[in-house]
């Protein structure tokens, strides 16, 4: 995916100023607008003659906020699209410009379970936009509000599900959240950044990038299942007489998408975190999955026979 962001040529002089760098501080702000200006068409020359290459184009305001003036998926802001799933689009899409190679990851205990500084600033965004539009619902963040219980004004939000694979620089994850109003779920959304994939669902139908997307079946022997979660391997290797082809990516939300969308015939999850299954859940659900849901086992599959394998109870 390519990103351009750029800002009005005063808001870039005024922020060279108050960032002092290669000595602003010490120019009027006439010089420093010329030097902004010189710089802006070199870029111009270079870069911005190929702008029909950018798949999002943000333009930055002085407060740092973005406002979005191309989005290759051409689905922000669709008059058959409720307001839930247009914010949860929008903000997700700004946030995925924090998506740098430069972080840090921190260790958390000694699971081997880890997290990076590119998912907290993306979910402290997240948290900031939601307080802005949503200012009386509950927030269920992974990272700074996990043990707050479902109600039925809230938000749940994944800044990256997949945090291993991205201190390992693989483009296998995503982020995720879901608002649910007056205990309905109005909005799911799982965007894959490095795939090119937007997942959402509304209250009855799920889309990839902005067409309908549902789940598609097949014989069992031809059949390609994820198993994640605690019980992982255990299960992958119950599941090996049945001749299905396995895979664990490291991601819950990825696992589910590809259900979504037909890639896999079936996912399971093994755990109570909710901000790691239930968008996805939800988006499986309105592509035509069957489901399972209850405490410690999620399962999406994409017919009965799958979904008996995926339920069978682990040794």
């Amino acid at each position: 995916m390519s990103v351009y962001i750029g800002c009005e040529l005063e808001v870039e002089a005024k922020r060279r100023i108050i960032r002092a760098r290669n000595g602003e501080e010490k120019q009027t702000f006439e010089q420093v607008v010329a030097k902004c200006k010189e710089r802006r068409e070199k870029l111009e020359e270079m870069s911005l003659v190929k702008s029909a290459r950018f798949d999002l184009i943000l333009k930055s305001n002085k407060d740092f906020n973005f406002v979005i003036e191309k989005d290759v998926f051409n689905i922000v802001e669709s008059e058959e699209m409720n307001k839930d799933c247009e914010f949860s689009i929008k903000v997700i899409k700004q946030a995925s410009v924090l998506l740098v190679n430069d972080f840090e990851t921190i260790d958390k205990g000694d699971s081997g379970d880890v997290v990076t500084s590119i998912e907290i600033n993306i979910e402290k965004y997240i948290i900031k936009k939601v307080k802005e539009s949503y200012p009386n619902f509950d927030i269920i963040s992974e990272e700074f509000s996990p043990d707050v219980k479902l109600s039925k004004n809230c938000v749940i939000i994944n800044g990256i599900d997949g945090s291993v694979n991205v201190s390992k620089m693989m483009p296998i994850f995503a982020t995720q959240m879901a608002i649910i109003r007056d205990g309905i779920c109005t909005a799911a959304v799982a965007y894959l950044p490095f795939l090119n994939e937007l997942y959402f669902a509304d209250e009855s139908t799920a889309y990839l990038n902005g067409k309908k997307t549902s789940v598609k079946n097949c014989p069992i022997e031809k059949g390609l299942v994820a198993a994640t979660g605690t019980e992982r391997i255990k299960r992958i290797l119950g599941m090996e007489k049945y001749g299905l082809i396995l895979r664990d990516y490291g991601s819950i939300a990825v696992a589910f998408a590809w259900v979504a969308s037909g890639k896999l015939n079936g996912a399971v999850y093994n755990g109570n975190k909710i901000w790691n299954f239930y968008p996805v859940l939800k988006i499986c659900e309105r592509a035509g999955a069957k489901i399972v849901d209850k405490k410690g086992v999620h399962i999406a599959a994409s017919g009965d026979e799958f979904l008996k394998i995926l339920n069978t109870k682990v040794k």
